[in-house]
């Protein structure tokens, strides 16, 4: 059955550059909220045909460095209960809201969002009606299972429990508190985070950066990505201008743009080893112009390079290059370490 489901999620994570419907694929938020959606339907899957439902809302072996884990061992065992006795009852619905059309669209916007007086990073309206909102300056800053965590939250407002929907003021079971409704449906997206990252469908940050170099115009600069693990040290995907973690590297066409904003996504399943399907190991290169303040992205160019990884020697080390007119912009893999610092160029 894991084998079944990990080769799903493969599947899903090959489409991971097109766009979500909320914008343009070119956007690295678009990105981030494609992969974190399509992870939760992904644990919907597998938790409606009934694929290791005892896990849901516990941590049984922390992931990277979310959160979530924390906070799931700090419930109760009633609290834990209740938490997948929510999830059980409503996840028909999860699954209708994110796959039957016309399914419930996440909207990325600059305005603040206020609930109750406080700045929030989403918000929605209870009920099935009515999108999701979320704030693009907070998922700048957000890994995909922190966005996973809050699409769990989220959703949990859309669905119908008890006869009715749940807020964040509302006392509910064992979280009978001002706010339990809230604490309960932070342990509902903690439980998503936790166990679409524990069976490799969602990436997490495990401390490895990678390292390129990234040369046009005669111009090098260095340009690091976070690798990002699926649920096996010998599954990964790494890069540029992935995730909103990644660098965002670009280039101006004139002083005011258009601007030139390449792309690397490097996906490995096999851990380098000499001899694999090719298409267990690629390399994916696209050029996207963006113009009018971000709100126009146009792909101008992609490459898909199958059974080709630079980090793996035995497959090669030529370096990645992608042309547009005059120009060509080259990427060389120069080595990996621990720790992570993020620049922009």
């Amino acid at each position: 059955m894991k084998k079944t489901l990990s080769m799903l999620v493969i599947a899903i994570n090959v489409f991971a550059g097109e766009s979500t419907g909320v914008g343009s694929g070119g956007d690295v938020v678009d990105r981030l909220i494609f992969t974190s959606r399509q992870a939760l339907i992904q644990s919907l899957y597998a938790l409606q045909v009934g694929f290791d439902t005892n896990d849901f809302c516990e941590c049984r072996t922390p992931i990277g460095k979310d959160i979530s884990c924390d906070f799931l061992n700090s419930l109760t065992g009633d609290q834990r209960r209740f938490c997948r006795e929510f999830l059980f009852s409503t996840m028909d619905q999860y699954w209708q809201l994110n796959t039957v059309s016309p399914v419930t669209k996440l909207i990325p916007t600059l305005q603040t969002l206020i609930v109750e007086g406080r700045p929030v990073a989403a918000m929605t309206p209870l009920g099935p009606e009515g999108d999701v909102l979320l704030h693009y300056g907070s998922l700048r800053s957000f890994w995909p299972t922190t966005l996973l965590a809050l699409l769990g939250h989220e959703f949990g407002h859309k669905v119908r429990f008890r006869g009715g929907f749940i807020s964040d003021a509302s006392p509910i079971g064992p979280f009978n508190f001002p706010e339990g409704g809230r604490i309960l449906l932070d342990s509902v997206g903690a439980g998503f985070a936790q166990y679409a990252a524990a069976h490799g469908w969602v990436g997490t940050y495990q401390g490895v950066e990678d390292r390129f170099k990234c040369s046009v115009a005669k111009v090098s600069t260095p340009c690091n990505g976070p690798r990002l693990y699926y649920g096996n040290p010998a599954v990964y995907e790494t890069g540029i201008g992935n995730l909103p973690k990644d660098v965002e590297w670009e280039y101006a066409q004139t002083e005011k743009g258009p601007y030139l904003r390449p792309r690397i996504l490097i996906h490995e399943e096999q851990g380098c080893r000499a001899k694999v399907d090719p298409k267990s190991r690629w390399t994916l290169l696209e050029l996207w112009q963006v113009s009018d303040q971000g709100r126009k992205k146009t792909r101008l160019s992609q490459v898909l390079l199958e059974g080709y990884n630079p980090i793996c020697g035995d497959s090669g080390t030529k370096d990645l290059v992608l042309s547009y007119d005059d120009l060509k912009f080259q990427f060389s893999y120069v080595g990996s370490r621990r720790g992570y610092s993020r620049r922009r160029r």
